[in-house]
């Protein structure tokens, strides 16, 4: 497909969406005239995993425990007792 080609494809595209959004407008002008409710927006569809959980109240707060290492040798550091160069 041609660079042309593909700007007349997208030029199109573009006029076929506003042509919906004002189809859509008019039919909500419409619906005032008649003095009928809005019509409630729908919301946009978010994945389960982009979703944020609320916190709740009573969540516990967790805290990161930084304590220092415990370390134990089993002999002090250094040569081992009897060791004849």
């Amino acid at each position: 497909m041609s660079d042309e080609e593909l700007g007349q494809v997208i030029a199109k595209r573009r006029k076929l969406k506003e042509l919906r959004r004002a189809r859509e407008r008019v039919k909500e002008l419409e619906r005032q005239l008649r003095g009928e409710p809005a019509k409630p927006e729908e919301s946009t569809h978010v994945p389960g995993f982009l979703r944020i959980p609320a916190p709740t109240p009573f969540r516990p707060v967790v805290r990161a425990r930084l304590s220092r290492p415990e370390v134990r040798f089993a002999r002090t550091a250094g040569r081992p007792e009897g060791y004849v160069l």
